[in-house]
């Protein structure tokens, strides 16, 4: 039987596993075909636009941008690839730079967009793209911008001319910003103009200090989300945060450390968190980096402050206790709080822990092992992989391939198993891991090893079972965040263009393209 006997149906069905970028191929086939897939993409939704999609044009343009060429944007193939989706609702770009240029494309061919997730670099949306973006789509509920360096103008732009916001991201992901990844011209005070309709905001990390921020959310209607990701400077601006928003359900939060000077001290600060009843998704980053020295410094967390944070949160399901590498001197004892982390929030279905923040020995893995999560993410001490010169206070490293592969063997409910930053786990752990899977054959695991004693999967001689789905990377910082349940994504840091004069004929720039 050939396969132009069967019906469009048939043809549709086939042809709707098959990857976009190679759809756009097959269009070349006949007629049939082109008429089958143009019909098939027509219905079309969601886009994601990808490298895959995107391909990689090494012109005289695209050659003095030689280190970057696989992230920018072809217009042309942009083009094609959008005028063939005209029911397009939403549009994520992944991997691939926005500029000014794709806008009027966007506009003509998907003027049904009202999600659109962008990404920024050295072919960015400039002030002039921005005053064009909100003028052609005024109808946007989700604008995702994460790593983009916006300031209090374009935030002013964006908050004053898109009054059905709900969900609004300029965030900062550290999978890729790994440098200049702080706004340097943000202050926080034009978050005043958000509408009563944002339900969900993550906020970059400014340079600036927390008063302004933490003031322009509680005077504006940002103050009503249920969805918050923010960086603070200054812990204790935590306690206005949870106190004047204790509806939150999803909360994001990094912070600067522990004991920074003589002049601040957070330690146990967390402790506000009690006042967050309501909450789902907990996310804390000890982000160090800019005051931890060779010594080290002071964990922020205490047994005592963590006890009464968790205490009364009974809809908790992910808890994410994240360390960016850091080197902290004294670490809490949270044995305790783990034996009754299921008492006090028996929905948790995913934790993330660090052996950077806490003392976690083999009884400690013991008990995170009893907690049975569908989702867990463990990490080494840093300190332990950089050499003998720290003053540490215990060196001695308790995740061994031995724990690693025993956390996987007393969760019979995991899905997922992510270890992180641990040079003394390598081969033995992730074939222990493989092994323990193929016992679990009508159940999809991932593993993800990252900065572990292996570079690559290449180095396994252990075979994958078909259930399992492994990662072994080996990344330049430690930290890889996981996906937030709000669906924002991983995307390359940049730096912001220069900006441009704002001009009542800026939609005359476009004339010509």
């Amino acid at each position: 039987m050939n396969i132009n006997d069967l019906n469009d149906d048939c043809l549709s069905i086939i042809f709707s596993y098959i990857p976009l970028k190679q759809l756009f191929i097959d269009r070349r086939v006949c007629r049939h075909w082109r008429q089958t897939i143009d019909n098939l993409v027509a219905n079309e939704r969601h886009l994601v636009y990808n490298q895959a999609i995107n391909g990689t044009k090494r012109d005289q343009y695209f050659y003095k941008y030689k280190d970057n060429v696989d992230s920018l944007l072809d217009l042309n193939q942009f083009e094609c690839v959008v005028q063939l989706m005209p029911k397009l609702t939403a549009l994520t770009l992944n991997g691939i730079k926005a500029n000014d240029a794709m806008l009027p494309i966007v506009a003509t061919s998907g003027a049904n967009i009202t999600r659109l997730h962008l990404m920024s670099g050295e072919e960015s949306l400039t002030f002039v793209g921005f005053k064009y973006l909100v003028r052609r789509f005024p109808g946007l509920t989700h604008l995702d911008l994460p790593n983009c360096q916006l300031d209090d103008d374009l935030i002013h732009i964006i908050t004053t001319n898109l009054h059905q916001l709900v969900h609004l991201n300029f965030g900062t992901d550290r999978n890729r910003a790994l440098k200049n990844y702080r706004l340097s011209r943000f202050t926080g005070h034009t978050l005043r103009h958000i509408g009563p309709r944002i339900r969900s905001l993550m906020i970059g990390e400014s340079m600036y200090w927390d008063e302004q921020l933490v003031q322009s959310l509680m005077a504006s209607s940002a103050r009503h989300v249920t969805t918050l990701r923010i960086h603070l400077i200054k812990l204790k601006a935590l306690r206005t945060v949870c106190e004047g928003m204790p509806q939150l359900k999803h909360f994001y939060c990094s912070f600067n450390g522990g004991d920074i000077n003589t002049h601040e001290n957070n330690v146990g600060c967390v402790r506000h968190l009690q006042r967050l009843h309501s909450l789902e998704v907990l996310e804390l980053i000890d982000d160090g980096r800019h005051h931890c020295g060779i010594n080290g410094c002071y964990s922020v967390y205490t047994l005592d402050a963590l006890m009464e944070a968790m205490n009364g949160m009974s809809q908790l399901k992910v808890l994410r206790l994240i360390d960016f590498d850091n080197w902290h001197s004294f670490k809490p004892n949270i044995d305790p709080l783990l034996s009754e982390l299921r008492r006090f929030c028996p929905n948790l279905r995913e934790l993330g822990i660090s052996a950077g923040l806490f003392q976690l020995k083999a009884e400690s893995y013991g008990l995170i092992g009893l907690l049975n999560v569908s989702v867990l993410t463990v990490q080494g001490d840093s300190c332990l992989n950089v050499g003998e010169g720290l003053n540490h206070s215990n060196k001695h490293n308790y995740l061994t391939d031995e724990v690693v592969v025993e956390l996987l063997k007393s969760s019979p409910g995991m899905r997922r198993l992510k270890v992180e930053n641990c040079v003394f786990v390598g081969e033995e752990a992730i074939a222990g891991c493989l092994q323990e899977s193929a016992t679990r054959s009508r159940q999809r695991i991932e593993l993800i090893f990252s900065n572990t004693r292996l570079n690559s999967a290449n180095q396994l001689t252990a075979k994958v079972p078909q259930n399992v789905s492994l990662v072994v990377t080996k990344e330049v910082e430690a930290i890889d965040l996981e996906d937030y349940s709000d669906g924002s994504s991983s995307f390359d840091s940049s730096d912001s263009d220069s900006i441009h004069l704002f001009s009542e004929d800026d939609d005359d720039v476009y004339n010509e393209m």
